[in-house]
């Protein structure tokens, strides 16, 4: 939101800002990049949209976001965050200078029939500029509890990827750590994919999300999957992860080359693995019968780190703040 809460006078972050993340100098570096360094190794991804973004801004700019996505032929699917949603409606009222107690930015902060609610309008908003009813749903802040699962299987949703051990007990209240897919409430869990060693190896959770962790990580934690029996893997990306920023408004941004090189080496691993890998959209798979009961089977393994690779992950970082 950039302080749009906070400071009445301040609009919402843009779209060019966040999603599409264009560069004063002209230049990308938002989902059509992604989708760029994704087909030049022939793969596709799973976009996760906010239907809130239809509300702050407008029809036709948040159906270029999901044309975008449908006309490269990559998956496109639910994502919410309903404090923005809250933000849109409350600011038709007036100015906004504070969060109100009872606006929350995390589902589980909301009944059951809220969340209902909240995720039926989302779909609804998600098909009607796209054409299509979202099958599978990541909640914003990976803020879900139990309630959230029995709201998407009455919205139709069948799967749901917001599960994130790492922020168990933070965001996320669904207590059991699960790192294989498996049902829950009526739908199918995917949940974020964990590497064992946060900051030693052994140690704390760390998500399989490109701009956390390093190319080395990623590939062997896929590879000890794989070699372990599991039969699902969740890797996470963000529309402005090939973006730093200094400011919340984003007015000072450059290029991380580290994450856009990780994503690279990523999907270049996968390409070349592909005997061992398939990446797959969840829209084509869901409904394929007997694909539940094979990406549920299998073993659960749970990666572990090195510290030759954690080295590695802490010099890019260090090398990313210069």
């Amino acid at each position: 939101m950039g302080g749009a809460w906070e400071h009445s006078e301040i609009e919402p972050l843009d779209l060019d800002t966040c999603v599409w993340c264009r560069h004063t100098d002209g230049s990308e570096h938002g989902i059509r990049t992604i989708m760029d360094i994704l087909e030049n190794y022939g793969l596709f991804g799973v976009f996760f949209v906010d239907a809130s973004l239809q509300a702050l801004f407008n029809t036709r700019e948040f159906g270029a976001i999901c044309q975008a996505v449908l006309s490269r032929g990559h998956d496109l699917q639910l994502h919410l965050h309903p404090a923005m949603q809250r933000y849109s409606e409350l600011r038709l009222k007036g100015p906004i200078s504070r969060i109100p107690e009872n606006v929350s930015d995390f589902m589980h902060d909301y009944s059951q029939d809220i969340q209902i609610k909240l995720i039926e309008t989302a779909c609804q908003t998600l098909a009607d500029v796209s054409g299509r009813r979202p099958v599978a749903f990541r909640a914003g802040c990976y803020a879900v509890n139990d309630s959230t699962f029995s709201a998407l299987a009455r919205a139709g949703i069948l799967a749901d990827f917001s599960c994130n051990a790492a922020f168990t007990g933070i965001t996320c209240k669904v207590q059991e750590k699960m790192n294989k897919a498996y049902r829950i409430g009526g739908i199918l869990e995917f949940p974020v994919t964990q590497l064992v060693g946060n900051r030693r190896p052994g140690n704390g959770y760390r998500p399989l999300e490109v701009s956390s962790i390093s190319s080395e990580e990623m590939c062997s934690a896929l590879s000890q999957i794989n070699a372990g029996g599991q039969r699902s893997a969740v890797v996470v990306f963000h529309s402005f992860s090939l973006l730093k920023h200094r400011t919340n408004r984003w007015n000072k941004v450059r290029l991380d080359r580290v994450v856009k090189n990780r994503l690279h080496a990523l999907a270049r691993f996968l390409a070349d693995h592909s005997d061992r890998f398939e990446v797959v959209r969840v829209s084509d798979c869901i409904t394929i019968d007997g694909w539940l009961e094979y990406v549920t089977g299998g073993n659960e393994v749970w990666p572990k780190t090195e510290w030759a690779f954690l080295a590695k992950r802490y010099f890019e970082q260090l090398r990313s703040r210069l």
